[in-house]
């Protein structure tokens, strides 16, 4: 029932898991930094493309808030506008979406 193969594949293994968990322990800040730097690109990544106009609007408001200046009238209507723009995509793409249902 066990095989050889399967005796040496389970110490292989557990070598290799003991090997990673050492390294791990001894290189943690630096393997910590390197993964939250991933994990920021995959964010950025999975936010491209959508809601682009939403992440700059987000930047702008930060940068705003950071500098403690009240926004502008002008950029006030210009993130009604980009609001109202979002609004009527969403609706246009749900709406697609039921008339494709519905014909289906």
């Amino acid at each position: 029932m066990l095989d050889k193969s399967y005796i040496f594949a389970f110490a292989a293994g557990a070598v290799a898991g003991i090997l990673g968990a050492r390294y791990y322990a001894a290189h943690k800040e630096e393997l910590d930094s390197v993964l939250q730097k991933v994990k920021e690109r995959a964010g950025e990544a999975a936010s491209w493309g959508k809601g682009q106009e939403q992440a700059a609007a987000r930047d702008e408001q930060e940068a705003a808030a950071d500098e403690g200046a009240a926004p502008t009238i002008e950029e006030l209507e210009e993130q009604k506008e980009r609001l109202e723009d979002l609004i009527a995509e969403i609706k246009a793409s749900h709406q697609g979406g039921n008339d494709a249902a519905a014909g289906a």
